[in-house]
């Protein structure tokens, strides 16, 4: 089946504010998956993009194969500037066992960072926005054994 590629924020609904029943317009949410794949080494790094701004709502991790290293420790980084207090999703989580690994509890700076805003909800400068996430996976032994797959579900900003 072919996709459709577009830029920009999508905003559905009919009715803006002012009008009967308004307003009643929502933004779409978004997801991406990055495949999470043992491959003999004993630590993988991936990248994964979103619209810069991007309100990071909640993410999943599904092992589908377990992996046969000690551990599968999964740590998800936000890529901001300066890096600070809250921008790890995840820090040392074992994803080793298979089926959907229960997300932890999110401290008030990790929502912060989620939501492109302080502790206090004041708006962060552009350059600190979310854009980047870095995934790394330390096994402590190379292991060629083990499939996650984690998926972030967001929402395109302005």
């Amino acid at each position: 089946m072919g996709q459709t590629h577009f830029s920009g924020p999508v905003l559905v609904g009919t009715k803006t504010a002012g009008e009967p029943y308004g307003p009643n317009q929502g933004s779409i949410i978004l997801a991406q998956t990055v495949a999470i794949q043992a491959t003999g080494q004993a630590n993988i790094s991936l990248p994964l993009y979103v619209p810069q701004g991007a309100i990071i709502l909640t993410y999943f991790i599904d092992t589908l194969t377990a992996w046969t290293a000690a551990t599968a420790a999964l740590s998800v980084g936000i890529e901001t500037i300066p890096p600070g207090p809250g921008n790890q999703l995840i820090t040392g989580l074992d994803i080793k066992t298979a089926g959907r690994i229960t997300l932890p509890t999110f401290t008030s700076a990790q929502l912060a960072a989620m939501r492109n805003v302080t502790v206090l909800g004041v708006p962060v400068a552009a350059a600190s926005q979310n854009k980047a996430f870095n995934l790394n996976v330390v096994s402590g032994t190379p292991t060629a054994v083990g499939y996650s797959q984690f998926t972030l579900l967001y929402v395109q900003t302005g």
